[in-house]
């Protein structure tokens, strides 16, 4: 059986409860007005939740000892993930490790798929990494997918493995964990609340967008500028920059989005500086007639892209 409680100054049978209601509504209207609710969009390792992640921290937001031990957990199981991909992107590409002495730590870190990373074995991932083939490997890394943030990983692979090792900022950052589900970080900036919504990019999760559509007063499209020279995780023949390209045209179209402001967000600039000395854009953009390694222009150039279609 049911109970019905109701405040007896809104009572409508009381000759000032439509007034009551009236500023019940109002104040509902009021706090609405100053709640709102912003999409973190776009394609897989564009760098939404690390995106998350940095906002949460400027503004001050504690980090739960849970989540701290499950970042420490993760950037263990990179560092192991990520050589393993090289190693295996090595024999896609029948390239031997240079030195036959390694070849014992490559077939130590290929056994170890839990993510568990003892001393010995961040040891063997940073002399791997300085194998001549390795890096030779590594310098074609645009024919396979692999996380920007390999070289990080490697390099602090020691200090991860430490039985002692407490987690910074940074290292919180650059964790790396596919983003499954929504994730929401309510950011307060008085009088207004924003209610920051990460969810996964790659296209098995995009199936759940459409959930959380609703009330949304922002968008921001998060594009993964080293994206012109990378391949999808979910296929390896496509290009990261033309997904986020097309992805964005779904967006930018959709009617549920007709009144909401939309932001393009250029990520990963740093990895970008650097790939564009390497590599010129017109692997991705034949009709791109800038210099290579000139990267204002370039960023322009992808900025236009992105512009055109809104």
């Amino acid at each position: 059986m049911g109970c019905i409680m109701s405040n007896t100054d809104c009572d409508a049978s009381n000759p000032n409860g439509n007034s009551c209601i009236d500023r019940q509504l109002e104040r509902a209207a009021q706090a609405d007005r100053y709640n709102y609710k912003v999409l973190l969009l776009g394609a897989g390792e564009s760098g939404k939740s690390t995106f998350s992640k940095q906002l949460r921290l400027i503004h001050k937001q504690s980090i739960s000892d849970r989540e701290k031990e499950a970042s420490v957990v993760a950037l263990r199981y990179n560092v192991l993930d990520c050589m393993f991909t090289l190693l295996e992107a090595m024999e896609h590409m029948e390239v031997e490790i240079s030195n036959p002495a390694l070849i014992s730590a490559a077939n130590s870190v290929k056994s170890q798929r839990d993510g568990k990373l003892s001393q010995s074995l961040a040891r063997d991932v940073q002399n791997l990494w300085k194998d001549k083939s390795v890096q030779i490997v590594w310098a074609q890394r645009h024919k396979f997918y692999h996380l920007d943030t390999s070289p990080f990983y490697f390099n602090e692979a020691h200090r991860f493995a430490d039985p002692n090792y407490e987690i910074t900022e940074e290292d919180l950052i650059m964790s790396r964990m596919i983003t499954t589900g929504v994730k929401v970080a309510t950011l307060p900036d008085p009088p207004f609340e924003f209610n920051v919504v990460d969810v996964g990019g790659q296209r098995n999760e995009r199936k759940k967008w459409i959930h959380i559509f609703d009330d949304v007063k922002a968008i921001v499209f998060v594009v993964n500028l080293a994206g012109y020279n990378q391949v999808m995780f979910e296929d390896a023949t496509k290009n990261r920059m033309k997904e986020s390209l097309e992805l964005f045209e779904q967006v930018v179209s959709n009617p549920l989005f007709q009144n909401v402001h939309i932001f393009l967000l250029l990520n990963k600039k740093d990895v970008f500086e650097a790939e564009i000395k390497r590599t010129s854009l017109k692997t991705c953009f034949p009709e791109y007639d800038g210099a290579k390694g000139d990267v204002i222009p370039a960023i322009n150039f992808i900025e236009g892209k992105f512009s055109r279609i809104m």
